[in-house]
């Protein structure tokens, strides 16, 4: 301000000014204008910055934010895009956690007493003799393999043929059955062999009765037994001029008897089956009827002439059968069903009946007949464990759970939800 005053006091020449002089003048203005002008901006910046520092001096330092919070708020909002998330998972984990007991539920009321009672009859099932009714298993529960002694027949299933000819005969069906007696022999080999070194050996073969399979391709002549030749074993049929056979007919149908009438094992101190286990029997005869001329022909003749000898590749058997029917002969040939294996308790007097296993845990009683000859327990039980899906259910039951833990714990931040949820399974278990 100070040069600005001094420049204009300063005397215009007056007269002899020209152009030059006053544009001289006029560029001398406008450099005052402009200096002071630059110079009141430099007063306010120092002005402001002064003023600044006082009130940086005067004024309290402003807290630092620390990075933990940012941290924290990503933390806070990935578990909230989580929790956000938890409800398809949590509502399926909740639901297939309720299948699953479920499932358990239902497997151990219908499918566990039938694995209960498999596992019990394997550890405690006593093998019984076919040979004899032992007293000391009363009471226990035992498993044999035994020929059908005594079994009867439905008259239902009997064909019209043979209705027919019991009329013409002048004979009637009293009752709803016809039963007979099989006693079951089969060809057994015996070695006999002479000299000081036994080097020459006979093999004599004869019909006896044994309560198991004989093979007869173990035989010294089974290619002889086979071919029927009679120097070795003779096969005793009857002679067709006394006694005309009439056409064979098959009979099929499930034993349905009163309790006590089949009979297995020994003819002369056997087993009694239940009426449960009768139900289980199914039979199939081939019969043939005799006509009344051949049966006035046979009522003389030895029990041999009904003798049938029925030689295949497993076994060699012969069927006696003693229709009770009067004067009239029937000839039977039984099956291979006529071989049955038992898993019951054994009674006063042998008869065979359910028996329930004396533990808290539920089980069906164990009565089980099933057609054939088995040498172990382990086959005899094979049968019914097809029929076992307990341990399937039980694994399907333990997956949906741990599965349905595993969808549970996954929206709550567990790194390994997994192992979790088999922990708690495991716990569960």
């Amino acid at each position: 301000m100070i040069d600005v005053a001094v420049h204009a006091s300063r005397p215009l020449v007056s007269g002899k000014a020209n152009a030059s002089t006053v544009l001289e003048a006029s560029g001398g203005h406008v450099q005052c204008y402009l200096l002071s002008t630059v110079m009141l901006q430099e007063l306010d910046t120092q002005r402001f910055t002064s003023v600044s520092s006082q009130v940086k001096r005067l004024a309290p330092p402003l807290p630092r934010i620390p990075e933990s919070i940012f941290e924290n708020l990503e933390v806070e909002s990935s578990r909230s895009r989580n929790i956000s998330t938890c409800g398809w998972s949590c509502c399926g984990g909740i639901l297939l956690i309720l299948i699953s007991f479920w499932t358990l539920g239902w497997n151990e009321a219908t499918n566990s007493p039938k694995e209960n009672s498999l596992v019990y009859a394997f550890h405690h099932a006593r093998n019984a003799s076919c040979d004899y009714v032992e007293e000391n298993n009363n009471d226990h529960l035992i498993w044999l393999s035994c020929p059908v002694i005594a079994s009867p027949i439905l008259a239902e299933d009997t064909p019209l043929e043979i209705r027919a000819t019991l009329s013409e005969a002048g004979l009637e069906l009293r009752g709803t059955q016809l039963e007979w007696w099989v006693e079951m022999l089969q060809w057994t080999e015996v070695k006999v062999c002479r000299g000081s070194r036994k080097s020459k050996c006979i093999y004599r073969y004869e019909k006896a009765f044994r309560h198991y399979d004989v093979d007869p391709s173990t035989f010294h002549c089974a290619t002889k037994i086979r071919s029927g030749r009679s120097e070795v074993a003779p096969a005793e049929r009857p002679q067709l001029k006394l006694a005309e056979l009439g056409r064979p007919e098959v009979l099929h149908g499930v034993v349905r008897a009163a309790p006590d009438s089949v009979i297995i094992g020994n003819p002369r101190n056997g087993y009694l089956l239940s009426q449960d286990l009768i139900s289980h029997i199914s039979t199939k005869a081939e019969v043939q009827l005799i006509n009344s001329d051949g049966a006035a022909a046979l009522l003389g003749t030895p029990r041999d002439l009904y003798t049938d000898l029925t030689l295949n590749e497993s076994s060699a058997r012969t069927y006696v059968a003693t229709p009770r029917l009067g004067d009239l002969r029937l000839r039977v040939s039984a099956s291979r069903s006529d071989f049955v294996s038992v898993i019951a308790k054994q009674e006063a007097g042998g008869r065979l009946g359910p028996y329930v296993i004396p533990t808290i845990r539920r089980s069906e009683p164990i009565e089980w007949l099933l057609s054939g000859d088995h040498a172990d327990l382990q086959s005899l039980l094979h049968y019914h464990s097809r029929e076992d899906s307990a341990a399937f259910w039980r694994l399907l039951g333990i997956f949906l759970m741990w599965l349905g833990t595993a969808l549970l714990l996954s929206p709550l931040g567990e790194a390994e939800p997994s192992c979790m949820a088999v922990l708690c399974v495991a716990c569960f278990a």
